[in-house]
């Protein structure tokens, strides 16, 4: 059986992400400072109500495959193929090939990250 994968091994790519925004919430509150427990609010006691949501921005970042996951169902009708890298933590991180954010040049990964940062604006009006 013959796969054909859009990526390579050791290829360097760009990953419209939006990981850094995500990072920066606080963990218990979700970014919202409140806590709701039994009907009552209380005041976020991890970051006493100071950590306000970031505005999610996707922005293009390189990485480099360092495994690609290929799984077929019986039968050979579905094909799942994940690419992994290593993130700045040196976690693996696994992208579906269907998911459509990754890139081989800047100009592309540009793109769809700016169309990705007016669907965001407008999903927050």
């Amino acid at each position: 059986m013959q796969i054909n994968t859009k990526f390579n091994i050791g290829q360097e790519l760009y990953l419209c992400t939006d990981l850094a925004a995500k990072h920066n919430q606080c963990y218990i509150c979700n970014g919202t400072g409140k806590i709701n427990y039994k009907y009552e609010t209380f005041t976020c006691p991890k970051c006493h109500g100071n950590n306000k949501p970031q505005p999610i921005e996707f922005r293009p970042k390189k990485v480099t495959i360092s495994k690609i996951r290929i799984s077929v169902s019986t039968g050979g009708n579905s094909t799942n193929i994940k690419y992994t890298f290593i993130d700045e933590m040196g976690k693996k991180r696994n992208i579906p090939e269907d998911r459509n954010i990754l890139f081989t040049t800047l100009e592309e990964a540009e793109n769809k990250c700016t169309e990705l940062n007016k669907e965001v604006t407008t999903n927050e009006d």
